[in-house]
C-alpha cells in the first residue's frame, strides 16, 4: 500500500531519511511473525493530544521555518552570498522557501497535527504511537526540521504502490492518516470487505520488491502484524537486520524501521506490556514550596490544616508513562472520596497527575499534591493511594499516610447516654435505676454507656469509672469484680471523640444496712484528670428479701413484676410484651412461657376458684391454667 523507498535509491525523501537515521546496530527482539502485539497496536488511549504535541515538540526543539540553515544537499546559491541555504535548495527544486514542521502544522480550521493524530486514533481505535511512527518511517515528518509540502501529501505512504505513482485521491496529511488507520482497523476486525493477501499462519513474504532477492515463509501470529504486512509487504533479510538502521543488499526497511522507531521511542512493540512501579521516596512538607520536610508518612494535623505531599516512583514496567493519564488515585477502596481532598485536586478521588510530561521505562516520576485535614475534633485516618493510568489500569501497589486530625485546643468532656440495672448478668429483669429493690448480700448488675463529647480521645485501660461524692470514696457496694474499692471498671479500648463506650459492673448490697442509698460515679483518666464527677447515679433501696414473691399479699402480678423461688434461682416474669415467662436466673434463659407476647397480657390473677388467669388491659381472659373448681 506504500511506495517502498530503498535507502539506496535517489531522491530527496530518501536523502532526508539518511539524515535522520541513528547509528547502525544489529537489531534485537525482532520477530517477523509478531512485529507488534495487538494490544500495543490498538492502545488508542496510550497518548493524549497534548502528549503527542509534547512528543513532537521534543523531537524538533527548533524548526528551520525560513530555511536559513546551510543545505545538506547542495543546490544553487540564488542570492550569490557564497553559501547555499535550505530555502535556496527548496526554491530551486520544489519552489518552496517556507517549511512547516509537524509540530507546528495546522489544517485550515486551525486543528493541530497532534490533535488530528489523536482524533484518528480514537476514531479507529488504533494507538497514536503507531500513527506517529508511521509518519516517521514513511516521510521522517516527526524529526524533520524543514519538511517539504510534498512530504505531507503522502505522509503515511497510503495509496503509494511500489509499481506505480501515488494516487492523488489520498493526498494530504489528514487524508493519509485517516486511510491508514481505516485499513489497520479493517484488518484488526478481519473485515470481509477489505481484501488482504495475508492470513494468520504461514505466508510467503519477500525480502524486497524484486522477486530475485527471495523471501521466506513467515508464520504471522496476530492481526497487528498482518496489518503491517498488508501496508508494507516485505520483511527485512538477515543482512538488513544485522545492519540495524543501515542498508544491505536486497534489503527492505519499512517494517524493520517501524519496529526500530517504535522500540526507540516507546519500548519493544512485540514484548508483553508490563506495568509497575517502586516507591523511591515519600515525603510530607509543611509548605507548598516543599522546603520544610516534616514527616514521611505519619503526622498529627490540626483540623482544617494542610500538608504537602511529594512522591517519587520508578517506572519498572516496559511502557512509557504520560502525564495526561498517569495520576494518583484513592485506594482502600479504589476511587473512594477522600476526606482530605480540596479544590486543588483533579477531583475528590484523584489527587494529582505526574509532573513530568512523560517517563520512559526505568525513569522516575514525581507527584505533588496537598492534603487538607477535615474539620473534625479528633480522628485518626489511614489515607491510601495508588498509581492509576486513567481509563486503562491501576498499577499494583499502594502507599498510605497515617494522619491523626485533632483540635489544637485540648477538650475533655463526657455524657451519660444510658444507665441500666438488672437482676441478671444477661440483662434480664430490669430495675428502676432511681429505686433499685435489693437486700443484704443481693447482687445486681449495672451497665453505663458513656459518649466522648470532647476533642481528645479517652485512652484505653486508664479511663475508668470511679466513685465520687466524695471523690475516691470506698464504696459499700463493691464486689470482687471491681478494680478496687473506688474503681469500678476500665475502658477496654480507646474512646474517640464522638464514640460511645459501654462499662459493665456488678454491685452487692451490704449487710446491716437498710433504706435508700445513693451511689454516684464519675469518669476519670487515671493519674491525669477527672473528666466528670457524675457520669452515673443509682438509688438503691435495701429492704428485706422477699420469701418467694414480689406480690406479697395481693393475688395479682402486674407487668414487669415477677415471682422468685425461695433460693432466687428461678423467676416468673410478666413481661412488658404481655408474655408470662419462667426464667433460670443462673443462665438467664427462658424455660417456659405462655406464648402471649404482643397480645396485651396486662395482669396475672390467682382467682379464688383456683384458676390462674392472664387478663388483657380490657379485662378479657387471654390465658389460664384451666384449674377452676379445683379442691
Amino acid at each position: 500500500m506504500r511506495k517502498l523507498t530503498l535507502l539506496g535509491t535517489f531522491g530527496f525523501l530518501v536523502v532526508g531519511i539518511f539524515f535522520h537515521v541513528p547509528t547502525a546496530n544489529a537489531i534485537t527482539g525482532w520477530k517477523a511473525g509478531r512485529i507488534i502485539n495487538d494490544s500495543t497496536f490498538t492502545a488508542s488511549t496510550s497518548m493524549s493530544a497534548s502528549s503527542i504535541q509534547s512528543f513532537l515538540n521534543a523531537k524538533v526543539p527548533t524548526c528551520d521555518t525560513n530555511g536559513t540553515q546551510i543545505s545538506e544537499y547542495g543546490g544553487p546559491d540564488l542570492n550569490k552570498d557564497g553559501k547555499v541555504q535550505r530555502w535556496e535548495w527548496g526554491k530551486a527544486y520544489y519552489n518552496q522557501t517556507k517549511f512547516i514542521c509537524l509540530k507546528n502544522w495546522k489544517n485550515s480550521s486551525g486543528v493541530s497535527a497532534a490533535q488530528i493524530i489523536y482524533n484518528v486514533a480514537q476514531k479507529y481505535r488504533i494507538s497514536p504511537k503507531v500513527l506517529v511512527v508511521l509518519l516517521q518511517k514513511e516521510q521522517s515528518l516527526v524529526t524533520d526540521t524543514w519538511p517539504l509540502s510534498q512530504q505531507y501529501k503522502t505522509a503515511t505512504g497510503y495509496g503509494c504502490p511500489d509499481t506505480a505513482p501515488c494516487d492523488s485521491q489520498y493526498y494530504g496529511l489528514e487524508n493519509q492518516l485517516d486511510w491508514a488507520a481505516k485499513m489497520f482497523r479493517a484488518i484488526m476486525d478481519n473485515s470481509p470487505t477489505w481484501y488482504t493477501p495475508y492470513v494468520l499462519g504461514n505466508n510467503y513474504i519477500q525480502y524486497n520488491p524484486s522477486s530475485s532477492c527471495g523471501g521466506s515463509t513467515v508464520n504471522i501470529e496476530n492481526r497487528a502484524t498482518q496489518a503491517l504486512y498488508n501496508y508494507t509487504p516485505y520483511q527485512p533479510n538477515k543482512a538488513a537486520l544485522d545492519a540495524g538502521w543501515g542498508t544491505a543488499p536486497c534489503g527492505a526497511y519499512g517494517n524493520r524501521n517501524f519496529y526500530l522507531y517504535f522500540m526507540s521511542w516507546f519500548g519493544q512493540p512485540n514484548a508483553n506490556a508490563t506495568y509497575g512501579y517502586t516507591l523511591i521516596s515519600q515525603e510530607l512538607y509543611s509548605d507548598s514550596g516543599y522546603t520544610n520536610k516534616v514527616a514521611t508518612d505519619t503526622l498529627t494535623m490540626n483540623r482544617t490544616s494542610s500538608v504537602y505531599v511529594k512522591l517519587v516512583v520508578k517506572n519498572t514496567g516496559n511502557q512509557t508513562w504520560y502525564n495526561d493519564f498517569l495520576k494518583i488515585g484513592t485506594q482502600d477502596y479504589q476511587d473512594r472520596t477522600s476526606a482530605f481532598s480540596d479544590s486543588s485536586w483533579l477531583k475528590s478521588n484523584r489527587a494529582t497527575r505526574m509532573e513530568e510530561p512523560s517517563v520512559a521505562a526505568g525513569g522516575t516520576a514525581t507527584f505533588k499534591f496537598k492534603l487538607t485535614a477535615p474539620d473534625v475534633a479528633y480522628k485518626p485516618y489511614d489515607e491510601s493511594f495508588g498509581v492509576v493510568i486513567e481509563g486503562q489500569r491501576w498499577l499494583s501497589g499502594s502507599f498510605t499516610y497515617h494522619l491523626l486530625v485533632q483540635d489544637p485546643v485540648a477538650s475533655y468532656s463526657a455524657q451519660n447516654v444510658g444507665t441500666t440495672a438488672t437482676a441478671s448478668p444477661t440483662g434480664r429483669f430490669p430495675q428502676d435505676t432511681a429505686n433499685i429493690e435489693s437486700w443484704a448480700d443481693n447482687t445486681f448488675y449495672v451497665t453505663v454507656k458513656v459518649k466522648n463529647t470532647g476533642t481528645r480521645p479517652f485512652p484505653a485501660d486508664t479511663t475508668k469509672i470511679g466513685t465520687t461524692n466524695s471523690t475516691d470514696r470506698t464504696s459499700d457496694f463493691q464486689t470482687s469484680g471491681w478494680l478496687s474499692a473506688n474503681r469500678v471498671a476500665a475502658a477496654s479500648s480507646e474512646i474517640l471523640p464522638g464514640d460511645t463506650a459501654t462499662f459493665k459492673f456488678s454491685m452487692t448490697s451490704p449487710t446491716g444496712q437498710s433504706g435508700l442509698k445513693n451511689e454516684q460515679f464519675g469518669l476519670v483518666i487515671e493519674d491525669q484528670r477527672w473528666i466528670t464527677n457524675n457520669i452515673a447515679s443509682l438509688g438503691i433501696n435495701i429492704g428485706n428479701q422477699p420469701p418467694s414473691s414480689l406480690i406479697h399479699s395481693t393475688p395479682t402480678l402486674l407487668k414487669t413484676e415477677y415471682l422468685s423461688s425461695s433460693d432466687n434461682r428461678f423467676r416468673l416474669v410478666l413481661q412488658r410484651d404481655g408474655n408470662l415467662v419462667l426464667y433460670s436466673v443462673t443462665t438467664g434463659k427462658p424455660l417456659w412461657n405462655t406464648r402471649t407476647y404482643g397480645k396485651d397480657g396486662s395482669r396475672l390473677v390467682l382467682q379464688s376458684d383456683g384458676n390462674l388467669v392472664l387478663y388483657t388491659s380490657t379485662n378479657k381472659p387471654l390465658w389460664n391454667t384451666r384449674t377452676y373448681g379445683a379442691k
